[in-house]
């Protein structure tokens, strides 16, 4: 659904703005912005993120690092990524 689901509870981000998702079976498509630790996320052209920070999820206490992946997660179920 495009939230930081990582982030701590109540975090900005940690829940997206508005339901975005393409009913199951269709894709879905993403753009995602990040500048440091400011992140932007459209699901299907939609804002569902909005200049919130991501946390750094492996270490809380440090920021980002400056360069690295962008890791994908799902909840179980088949997915498929293109």
């Amino acid at each position: 659904s495009g939230g930081l689901w990582n982030n701590a509870e109540g975090a900005k981000g940690k829940d997206p703005l508005v339901r975005a998702d393409n009913p199951f079976g269709q894709w879905n498509q993403f753009r995602i912005r990040l500048i440091g630790e400011r992140c932007w996320i459209w699901l299907n052209g939609q804002l569902v993120v909005d200049d919130a920070p991501l946390a750094n999820y492996f270490d809380r206490s440090k920021p980002l690092p400056k360069r690295g992946p962008i890791q994908l997660q799902t909840h179980g179920g088949k997915i498929s990524w293109r």
